[in-house]
């Protein structure tokens, strides 16, 4: 993704939808070619943890990225119940930032880069409009990004003004269609859903980053056709 607004480029890794799933023995599958991508930061964007299985794969994983600079936002299994007050005081615990509504600055190289987050809707329509004006109230001319977890909110990305929004939730249509790279079902989107894996455009301002992410056998519904995947994306200045 180019813009004028970062100089060189900044690597950043997009996490989703891990839903507890074990990756091999300390989750070294998915930790290895993760930290050997050396990403800047890493934005954990919803249902990392799954109430259904046991959340040691999901310790192991935030523990395996304590030295990178992470974020984190919830999702819409870790809200259900308000189970995600539990979670979030573990995540602190291990060095990730939790987000509820707010914005930080990071620095990497020179560019400085807004990032927000706001929990799932779970957590009531009153909260979450709070959470959605703090994040986004002190948003200045730098390259400002938005996580939250469901994909399909257009009017409020579009609102938002950010310059890019990241999102999960889709698992990236669970079954897909061989070649036409078309998702057959999606939560909140339905059948043969629009936004459900890579980048795009909303608007002339906003661009919207879905990531497949990562669940397998912990998923209700098997993917088909649709392999797991750490997203990375790369902004890259225009020279």
């Amino acid at each position: 993704m180019h813009t004028d607004k970062i100089n060189g480029e900044v690597k950043i890794a997009l996490i989703a939808d891990l839903h507890s799933c074990f990756y091999g023995e300390n989750m070294k599958e998915l930790l290895t070619p993760l930290l050997n991508e050396e990403v800047d930061f890493i934005l954990n964007v919803g249902d990392m943890y799954d109430g259904r299985v046991t959340p040691i794969n999901s310790t192991k994983y935030f523990k395996g990225i304590m030295d990178i600079p992470s974020f984190y936002t919830s999702g819409n299994h870790e809200t259900y119940r308000r189970r995600d007050k539990k979670i979030k005081k573990e995540i602190r615990k291990l060095n990730t930032i939790v987000l509820e509504g707010e914005q930080r600055r990071i620095n990497i190289r020179g560019n400085i880069i807004n990032i927000c987050g706001i929990d799932d809707k779970n957590i009531g329509d009153n909260e979450f409009e709070k959470q959605f004006y703090n994040a986004l109230k002190n948003k200045d001319e730098n390259f400002t990004i938005l996580m939250y977890h469901r994909p399909h909110e257009i009017k409020l990305f579009k609102e938002s003004e950010v310059d890019l929004v990241v999102s999960g939730h889709a698992h990236g249509g669970q079954w897909r269609i061989p070649l036409l790279n078309i998702g057959i079902f999606a939560p909140g989107q339905y059948f043969f859903a629009r936004y459900i894996n890579g980048l795009y455009k909303l608007n002339d301002k906003t661009k919207l980053f879905v990531t497949r992410g990562l669940a397998r056998e912990s998923v209700k519904v098997p993917r088909l056709y649709n392999r797991p995947e750490i997203s990375i994306i790369k902004l890259k200045g225009i020279d």
